[in-house]
């Protein structure tokens, strides 16, 4: 815990070192729209876009994959016993008209 504690701190620090390091201007043309904006910004919005579509990307791999061992599961689970008295093996069913 202490350590993922650790890493996030330090990956914020560099995050924001970076930041004041990269604050030059840059102009970004989408073809139909220009924006300005500090390098740093353009960056971790680019990456982020990424990540987001890396994980969209991957999402309907993972669903069918989480189906399929669903439907695994099912098939390997033994079916489930009748719940009816049993009757041991050893002693025969009494009939009422069999008594003496």
């Amino acid at each position: 815990m202490r350590v993922t504690l650790f890493l996030s701190l330090f990956l914020a620090l560099l995050a924001i070192i970076f930041a004041l390091l990269n604050n030059q201007d840059v102009s970004v043309s989408f073809g139909f729209a220009q924006t300005t904006g500090p390098l740093a910004l353009v960056l971790m919005v680019t990456f982020i876009l990424g990540v987001i579509t890396g994980i969209l990307a991957m999402l309907r791999g993972r669903l069918k994959q989480r189906k399929k061992v669903r439907t695994l599961k099912k098939e390997q689970t033994p079916p489930k016993a009748p719940d009816s008295p049993s009757t041991s093996p050893s002693s025969p069913p009494t009939d009422a008209n069999d008594a003496p």
